[in-house]
């Protein structure tokens, strides 16, 4: 028997890739209705942008974006702190 984190973390690992595939085939899909100047799948694959936006980006991103934002806060306080005795 496997443990239950390892069943979380295949489930995460599986969700992950299944949100990739979905980018992937979305980019495809999006240069295809450019360049065969088909402006339904175009159109399509932006409202897919929107989808993977709303229900992708807590898995996929969320947590690179937290820390980026928490090292940004930091440099700003460093920057203040600088400007203050500088």
């Amino acid at each position: 028997m496997q443990p239950l984190v390892w069943k979380m973390n295949k489930t995460i690992v599986q969700q992950k890739l299944f949100w990739i595939t979905v980018i992937l085939f979305d980019m495809g899909l999006l240069i295809y209705g450019f360049l065969a100047n088909d402006w339904f799948l175009s159109l399509l694959a932006l409202v897919l942008v929107l989808v993977i936006k709303r229900y992708g980006y807590d898995l996929l991103f969320k947590k690179y974006d937290e820390e980026w934002d928490q090292k940004h806060q930091e440099y700003v306080e460093k920057k203040r702190r600088y400007q203050k005795n500088g």
